[in-house]
């Protein structure tokens, strides 16, 4: 399957021009909304890539689910940082080019990778490749499927632009996405603020 490069410096295994997967699919929405949303519904595709866009831009690399990545990072200190917070495999590591054998590197799950020996990454631009599985699994961010449907729901329930509709003696007032504003997809601060725990904050080389 081809590489996808991110916004976030790193390349990710994609099934084809089909890009990222979302962070929760239509079926997980149905189950969150008790099937008010699902795949029935008209536009969920393109909501819930935008809502998972917008989740990514926030905490600064893919979250979920578990994805095959590939990072070129540039050595010169014996401690490198993948770009993730939950790193399950390291699949191969090359150094100038040159795989390297298992034992003479060792990884964390929070994205450390160590040159083993006492040696250090050689420095240089891009001069180690790392090719490893990072992401949350979803049922692991119940929390984070939560948000994403909620946001989902916010943006699929309302026309965008459109705050109240009135006939007659009925008024509907949708729910707002931003100050003001109805539709569309936008993270709200109280969104902002359940994203912190799955916000990326340390530095990568």
């Amino acid at each position: 399957m081809p590489w996808t490069y991110t916004p976030w410096g790193y390349q990710v295994e994609t099934d084809g021009d089909v890009g990222l997967p979302p962070v929760i699919t239509p079926q997980d929405l149905s189950n969150l909304t008790q099937g008010r949303f699902g795949p029935s519904t008209v536009g969920v595709d393109a909501v819930l890539a935008g809502v998972s866009a917008a989740i990514r831009s926030a905490c600064g690399w893919h979250v979920s689910p578990s994805l095959r990545c590939k990072a070129t990072l540039s050595g010169g200190l014996r401690l490198l940082e993948l770009p993730s917070m939950l790193v399950t495999d390291v699949e191969s590591v090359k150094e100038l080019g040159q795989e390297l054998q298992p034992g003479a590197y060792e990884w964390s799950e929070a994205g450390v990778v160590r040159r083993c020996q006492w040696r250090s990454w050689p420095p240089g631009y891009g001069s180690v490749e790392i090719e490893y599985l990072s992401g949350i699994p979803s049922e692991m961010a119940l929390d984070l499927s939560v948000i994403a449907a909620q946001i989902a729901s916010n943006a699929l329930a309302a026309p965008a632009g459109v705050r109240q509709e009135s006939a007659g003696d009925v008024s509907i007032t949708y729910n707002q996405t931003g100050s003001g504003v109805s539709g569309g997809v936008r993270l709200l601060d109280g969104d902002l603020a359940m994203l912190v725990p799955y916000t990326l904050q340390s530095g990568w080389s």
